[in-house]
C-alpha cells in the first residue's frame, strides 16, 4: 500500500537527482529563478506556474518517474487507430505501464 503523500517526494527525489546528474540544467533552472524573484516573499504557487523551464523540468521529472503505482488505463477511440504501423481496432482497453512511457 502506498501511503498518501509519498507520491510527492517521489516525483521531488526524481527530480532533485536529475538536476544534480545534469548540473547543465540545474544552472538554467537556478538562473530562472533568481531573476524571477527579487526574495523569497514573492514566491508563490502561481509566480511559479509562470516559470517556464521548472515546468519543464516538473513535467519531464513526472514522465521518467511516474508515481502511479500500476498501469494507466486507456481505450482506442471507437473508429480504431494506427501507432507506429499496428491498427488497434476501436474501443479495446489497453494498459500503458508507466515505466513503458518514460523513455523515449
Amino acid at each position: 500500500m502506498i501511503l498518501a503523500g509519498s507520491q510527492v517526494g517521489i516525483v521531488l527525489s526524481g527530480m532533485l537527482f536529475l538536476l544534480l546528474t545534469n548540473p547543465e540544467k540545474m544552472i538554467i533552472l537556478k538562473k530562472e529563478i533568481v531573476e524571477a524573484f527579487k526574495d523569497n516573499s514573492e514566491m508563490t504557487f502561481q509566480s511559479e506556474a509562470s516559470l517556464v523551464y521548472l515546468n519543464a523540468c516538473v513535467q519531464e521529472t513526472l514522465r521518467i518517474y511516474t508515481p502511479a503505482p500500476s498501469a494507466i488505463p486507456n481505450l482506442s477511440p471507437s473508429g480504431g487507430m494506427t501507432v507506429d504501423g499496428l491498427y488497434i481496432p476501436g474501443n479495446v482497453s489497453q494498459q500503458i505501464y508507466s515505466s513503458q512511457t518514460a523513455f523515449d
